[in-house]
């Protein structure tokens, strides 16, 4: 699959999550949900491509917080809506491998 299709496909994914997401947030923390969310990828990752793969994601992950995580910090502090649901307004997140 090309990189263009592999991003579209990521994107729906991501927009089928805000429903479900969004009706969650009625019972449980925003905290919870997004640990529980870590956890459950972080377990798909190691039994899908094992624990070597896994950081190898996790790694790009965190090398996206520390490049990008000061620009969405200016974000919120500047009272841009940020949606966490929608990267696409912010160019150079290096999500799909």
């Amino acid at each position: 699959m090309v990189e263009k299709d592999l991003r579209k496909e990521f994107e729906d994914c991501v927009n089928e999550l805000k429903e479900p997401l969004l009706d969650m947030s009625k019972e449980y923390p925003t905290g919870v949900i997004m640990g529980a969310m870590l956890e459950v990828s972080l377990r798909m990752l190691m039994m899908s491509v094992g624990t070597a793969g896994a950081l190898k994601i996790f790694g790009a992950s965190v090398a996206n917080i520390a490049e990008l995580g000061p620009l969405i910090d200016k974000m919120v502090e500047s009272g841009a809506v940020v949606d966490p649901l929608d990267f696409t307004s912010i160019t150079g997140i290096r999500i799909v491998p």
